[in-house]
């Protein structure tokens, strides 16, 4: 399975605009699973909620790419739910959009415009219908180590994270969850300006034996992918017999 993220700056364009841009820049995979930031269709200070009901319509020309090539999209959007707004984790896998959770711990002005969710919803997916799973966490939800401990102990492989952050705590955290879960991290952030914030970037896939693969020193607008099996995976957890695959609590 192809695995990545694409890095790009979407508080520049409209969300039509981020959805025919993400196209254009993804039209050519097949087989594929790329990881989008957190609020990937806006702005992450303005933004307009997305009824639930109005998803499909919204993602139309990327749930038709996903379905045609076999490509899933993973990221979180700003939705609106009969119980109330959440930034919400989902993917869009063979043409079909699924809700996984949404965000537990909310950041600054997030609290104001959120509920929070629980990981307790999380679960163990298998995207793009390949053997390899994983699961979903939007940016702070990664301070707690206790879901990733808890994937990993059933047969979590990946760990998907759309974020946005101007500091590289949390790219430090993923890096530290691959190792002491011995599976795969992607960190997938914005990068650009807004509000006189400038975004890190510096998106990577960290790998259980210690290895990456990251954006250019430019860190702009960027898409990094790897090719990854059960067997290349295995390869790597076997490098690392030190380190313990599960943590018992």
């Amino acid at each position: 399975m192809e695995i990545g993220f694409l890095q790009f700056d979407p508080q520049k364009r409209s969300c039509a605009q981020n959805v025919d841009f993400i196209v254009k820049k993804t039209k050519h995979l097949k087989d594929s699973v790329i990881v989008l930031p957190e609020l990937f269709l806006s702005s992450y200070y303005n933004f307009l909620l997305i009824p639930q009901e109005q998803l499909p319509s919204v993602l139309g020309n990327l749930l038709e790419l996903s379905k045609k090539n076999n490509v899933t999209y993973i990221g979180s959007l700003p939705v609106l739910t009969k119980f109330g707004a959440y930034n919400q984790a989902l993917s869009i896998d063979r043409g079909k959009i699924r809700n996984h959770y949404s965000k537990e711990l909310l950041f600054k002005h997030e609290k104001n415009i959120f509920l929070s969710g629980t990981l307790r919803e999380q679960e163990i997916s298998s995207f793009n219908g390949r053997e390899l799973k994983g699961i979903i966490q939007i940016c702070l939800d990664n301070i707690s180590p206790l879901m990733c401990h808890y994937a990993a102990q059933n047969g979590c492989d990946i760990l998907f994270s759309p974020m946005t952050v101007s500091i590289d705590y949390m790219r430090t955290i993923l890096q530290a969850r691959s190792l002491e879960n011995q599976f795969i991290t992607i960190f997938c952030n914005r990068c650009g300006e807004e509000k006189n914030i400038k975004y890190l970037g510096q998106s990577a896939i960290f790998f259980p034996d210690g290895s990456s693969k990251r954006v250019g020193e430019e860190n702009g607008i960027e898409m990094v992918l790897a090719e990854l099996t059960q067997r290349t995976l295995k390869k790597q957890r076997d490098s690392q017999k030190t380190v313990p695959r599960t943590v018992d609590f």
